[in-house]
């Protein structure tokens, strides 16, 4: 992404009493009233799309001066300068075109794309359609508004306590592209393919980098530790709950900080950042994938941390903790993910095929978490030679078991091998998670000894290094030139 970073924030939707700007399929040349920044340019004129597009460069157009974008598309997202607040094949119109021939069957009279201008400093655009039907088909209205700003900043809303059928039924492309392969796709509320609702759905606020640290919204920041620890985009459940934690909320649950309480502010961001650890989706993710090069590698990794060959690099760490996400299929790539690792060729080189009964293959397990880890499972023994022998099991069966930290269906008795890694873990998992490196030797040997000296799962410890991390300049700078937190947050 260049030059803007992307917030889903649960927040009220801003109506308007726009007046009357047009109806057409496309409108050229509507004037702005300030001069708007756009991926390094600045435009006082803007082109309408009722399907949904604002277009900074000149559109895509049918022969009759029509809007040719439908349907809507990511691919032709990344091949205008644009902004999607809600594409898709819309209709704000009468039943026939203005050139003639067929149109779409709109029985609202009041529909139409609307302009209004709160103040100097924003102009918004409200699309009041319906999805198009040529009158054998189902249709749905709907209303959604995408909000310009004189500092460049973009805020698509779709409302709140609306109810379905608004906004339902569509096709949606969201995001917006300076016309460049890569554009911004918010993928939580794009569909292209099937129907989908984005009914109530999270305002989508895009930011220009040079404002403001994107990491100082409080749904951006909960976004990204949705990102860098769970590998996956927020849920707008999720999403809502951590944002509260952070920013509070009307029903005091938490409150929201006093005015200018930064260390409020502060404290709240630590505690959700460490969330992102301890919680149970990372622990069968991220740690999962950590705990299966420790058991098997041990103290002898096959692609080491440069400084610290005890522990993986993030190279060989991050592709393969993308594998395993959380969701309903978890189980299953688990397993997936543990019968592939054992047929690697560093897995085969530190126990050969020729270990070929389970027996042998378990007892060389347990030896590599015994001398390397410190670890003595050698009373689960039975357990996995008869999780070897029995149905889906093999080599793979018996590394996902060791590894896997649901106690419910956990056949294996691994909590000793849990906790003996859980600080190691927890340090190599804040360089993976917010720098996105390895660690230095230093650091990480400083950082295990912290949380080493209180004791297992201690808040108060891992919240230390949670906040020397999150305030540091490496991880502001990646999302921004501005930096306005320091380590002196973090207290003595």
């Amino acid at each position: 992404m260049q030059g803007y970073d992307a917030l889903l924030v649960p927040v009220h939707y801003y109506f308007i009493n726009a007046m009357d700007l047009m109806w057409a399929r496309l409108k050229l040349n509507v004037p702005l009233p300030f001069s708007f920044p756009f991926f390094g340019q600045n435009f006082t004129t803007v082109n309408i799309s009722t399907n949904g597009n604002l277009y900074f460069s000149t559109p895509p157009t049918r022969p009759s001066g029509e809007a040719d974008d439908v349907p809507s598309s990511t691919f032709q997202l990344g091949q205008f300068k644009m902004i999607s607040g809600l594409w898709d094949d819309l209709c704000t119109g009468p039943d026939t075109l203005p050139g003639g021939g067929p149109g779409c069957v709109d029985p609202n009279s009041t529909d139409d794309v609307y302009q209004v201008n709160p103040d100097p400093n924003r102009t918004i655009f409200r699309w009041q359609a319906v999805t198009f039907s040529d009158g054998t088909s189902s249709q749905f209205p709907v209303n959604f508004e995408i909000e310009l700003r004189v500092d460049g900043t973009i805020i698509s809303r779709y409302g709140v306590n609306q109810s379905a059928p608004i906004n339902t039924g569509v096709f949606p492309v969201v995001g917006m592209s300076g016309g460049e392969p890569d554009p911004y796709v918010i993928t939580s509320l794009t569909s292209e393919i099937t129907p989908t609702s984005l009914t109530n759905a999270p305002t989508v606020t895009y930011i220009p980098r040079n404002l403001i640290n994107p990491l100082e919204n409080a749904s951006f920041f909960v976004s990204q530790q949705y990102r860098d620890f769970l590998a996956r985009d927020p849920d707008p459940a999720g999403l809502f709950f951590w944002t509260d934690q952070i920013a509070g909320n009307a029903t005091n649950t938490p409150p929201p900080c006093a005015v200018g309480d930064t260390h409020c502010l502060s404290l709240r961001r630590i505690t959700v950042a460490n969330a992102f650890f301890f919680e149970q989706e990372y622990q069968s993710t991220g740690s999962y994938v950590y705990r299966i090069y420790r058991e098997s590698f041990g103290n002898t990794q096959p692609f080491p941390n440069a400084e610290n060959p005890l522990l993986p690099s993030y190279a060989a760490f991050a592709p393969d903790r993308s594998l395993v996400v959380g969701g309903a299929n978890l189980a299953q790539s688990q397993l997936d993910f543990a019968n592939a690792f054992v047929q690697r060729p560093a897995f085969i080189a530190r126990y050969p095929l020729s270990l070929s009964t389970a027996g042998q293959f378990v007892d060389a397990v347990l030896a590599t978490i015994q001398n390397d880890l410190g670890v003595n499972l050698s009373g689960q023994r039975t357990n996995l030679i008869n999780l070897y022998n029995g149905t889906n099991g093999g080599r793979g069966a018996v590394i996902y078991r060791l590894a896997d930290d649901n106690v419910q269906t956990n056949p294996i008795n691994n909590r000793p091998l849990i906790d003996g890694e859980y600080n190691r873990a927890f340090v190599f998992t804040e360089y993976a998670g917010f720098l996105r490196r390895d660690s230095d030797l230093g650091g990480f040997n400083f950082w295990l000894g912290q949380v080493n000296s209180g004791p297992l799962r201690d808040g108060n410890k891992q919240h230390g290094m949670v906040c020397s991390f999150i305030t540091s300049l490496e991880y502001q700078l990646r999302f921004s030139a501005l930096t306005p937190r320091s380590n002196a947050e973090c207290g003595p």
